[in-house]
């Protein structure tokens, strides 16, 4: 039978096929030596061999859920700004919300593992015009996903107009 002896990044394996998470990316090595036991001492042989192998991290994937992009609201409306935050292979580290030049701070929680749905309560623009909203979050690693940014477009109220002359069914000759 043939022993099987790994070396993982320093952890132990003795299966065929030995399973192994990382925890971070980078260049990594693995040693495998196999040994025949089934041949006599003299005889017996061992095979080694060294790989380095390449980690990888994805970068967290960042949406906005709401509102659509193109939205139209009216000046002085409050909007709420939903996002969808994810990371398949690491933790996140942060993220941030802008328009322009502002920073706008989601409800504050604790940071999640890998997935988020943060939420930016009471959002409203200043004055009349198209208000574009950025977002990027980062991972443990420094990794950046960057959502496709929305558009919000500001109007003003439609005034309100109320006919008082002719009245209502009046008849002119």
């Amino acid at each position: 039978p043939l022993n099987y002896s790994w070396d993982v990044q320093g952890a132990a394996y003795t299966n065929p096929v030995p399973r192994h998470s990382y925890t971070s990316p980078g260049h990594k090595t693995i040693r495998l030596s196999v040994t025949d036991s089934g041949v006599p001492s003299p005889l017996a042989f061992t095979v080694i061999k060294t790989n380095l192998i390449w980690v990888t991290n994805d970068p967290p994937k960042v949406r906005f859920s709401n509102p659509p992009t193109g939205q139209v609201i009216h000046l002085g409306t409050k909007l709420s700004i939903l996002l969808d935050v994810s990371d398949s292979d690491s933790d996140l580290a942060s993220l941030k919300v802008t328009e322009a030049a502002n920073n706008l701070e989601p409800e504050p929680e604790q940071f999640p593992p890998r997935h988020w749905t943060p939420k930016i309560n009471n959002w409203s623009a200043p004055r009349v015009g198209t208000y574009t909203l950025n977002a990027e979050a980062s991972d443990v690693f420094g990794e950046k996903g960057v959502a496709a940014p929305i558009t919000i477009i500001v109007v003003n109220e439609p005034p309100v107009v109320e006919l008082t002359d002719p009245r209502p069914n009046q008849i002119f000759r």
